[in-house]
């Protein structure tokens, strides 16, 4: 019905400036802005569902950001283009809770699909880059992970709902062993894969649907981030769980190690 993000304007923090070089060869150098992004607005959203009308009334969007001044000039504007992306997804905070995991779901996913590594925000200046090379520069690399295992996962348990509903359904449908299904979902910035589900299994192996690449772009600074997810295939589930989370710099990951 209606949508404002208000008269606050977001705050860049902690800004730090580098420059270098794209290409060596081509003598171009590029101003890199290296910030973090804390926006905080005094939004007015209506959002129409099922059970009536709800308004959103402050905004809250936290993330590292990377603003780059592409190919400067001798002469005005002095640089080619201006590309921004963040390097992982950005938090998102709304001041209500029902249906609030919906609404950040959504708008990260369209925060991530415009702006979140390799996806970049890009505004070409003048005829001296096309939006093509501003969208689409040479990636540093491409990383190949392969899943293996999960050990000592902790069990859930059952549901609430299906202890109450299992006298009445006796042995149908209750499977032996733990009641758990394992997946693994891992994200470099935009780019999300998960594997198979393993069913029944507190230390699951995994032997084919486990090979991942994703497209790196930023060593340095791009995160990689995996969760273990107990899979939503029961009968009285309503969600999928949570069994395990970390990240870690892809830099750290990769220290000592050979890059091709």
């Amino acid at each position: 019905e209606k949508c404002t993000l208000g008269t606050k304007p977001a705050e860049l923090q902690r800004i730090e400036a580098s420059k270098f070089c794209e290409d060596a060869m081509a003598e171009s150098t590029t101003i890199r802005l290296d910030a973090l992004l804390n926006y905080i607005g005094d939004c007015h959203i209506d959002v129409t569902c099922t059970v009536g009308s709800l308004v959103l009334r402050r905004l809250q969007v936290t993330g590292e950001i990377v603003i780059e001044l592409v190919r400067l000039q001798k002469h005005p504007p002095w640089f080619s283009g201006d590309l921004v992306v963040e390097t992982e997804v950005l938090g998102l905070n709304a001041n209500f809770e029902f249906i609030k995991q919906k609404l950040v779901a959504a708008l990260g996913d369209v925060i991530a699909g415009q702006a979140v590594l390799p996806n970049r925000f890009c505004i070409p200046i003048g005829d001296a880059i096309s939006e093509v090379d501003l969208r689409m520069p040479t990636p540093q690399g491409v990383l190949r992970l392969v899943v293996l295992e999960a050990v000592g996962l902790p069990d859930p348990g059952r549901s609430h709902w299906h202890n109450v509903f299992r006298p009445f359904l006796g042995s149908r449908g209750v499977t032996e062993g733990p009641d758990v299904h394992p997946y693994v979902e891992v994200a470099i910035g935009a780019q999300v894969q998960r594997t198979i589900v393993v069913n029944g299994s507190l230390s699951p192996k995994w032997e084919h649907g486990n090979c991942f690449d994703f497209v790196v772009d930023d060593i340095k600074r791009q995160e990689m981030q995996f969760a273990v997810h107990d899979s939503d295939t029961g009968a009285f589930k309503w969600k999928a769980t949570v069994l395990g989370s970390n990240g870690a710099k892809l830099a750290s990951l990769l220290e000592g190690q050979k890059l091709e």
